[in-house]
């Protein structure tokens, strides 16, 4: 079988990955790890494409299940890249055809400071 995440996805993070500190929900708990950033727009949809204004970024399922996380774990953590905090709102599985396991996370994000504004 051919080896996705070595072969396709850990290069791609290699040239275009930047660094990430991730701060779970409960605020005690710190990792770090490598995202793609799409903060300014992307497309999104089950069958079809979507354009959205919705920042994302994307996290290798591996890298988290190397850190003992899953999707459910970085629900309303925040995730600081190039500078900005975001808080993660949900998450959409990536899969490549070694499975969803081998693919990537998408996390959906929401700008803390607009976040404060609507619940005040």
């Amino acid at each position: 079988m051919i080896d996705f995440q070595s072969l396709l996805v850990d290069p791609i993070y290699a040239s275009l990955g930047v660094p990430a500190t991730l701060v779970l929900a409960d605020g005690s708990t710190v990792y770090n790890l490598t995202v793609i950033d799409k903060t300014t727009a992307a497309t999104v949809g089950a069958h079809i494409d979507i354009p959205t204004v919705t920042p994302l970024a994307k996290i290798r399922r591996a890298e988290l299940t190397s850190l003992g996380l899953s999707k459910e774990d970085i629900i309303d953590g925040t995730l600081t890249l190039n500078g900005f905090s975001w808080t993660i709102s949900n998450t959409k599985p990536d899969a490549n055809p070694s499975g969803e396991m081998n693919g990537q996370l998408i996390a959906m994000l929401v700008n803390q400071a607009e976040l404060a504004s609507s619940e005040s």
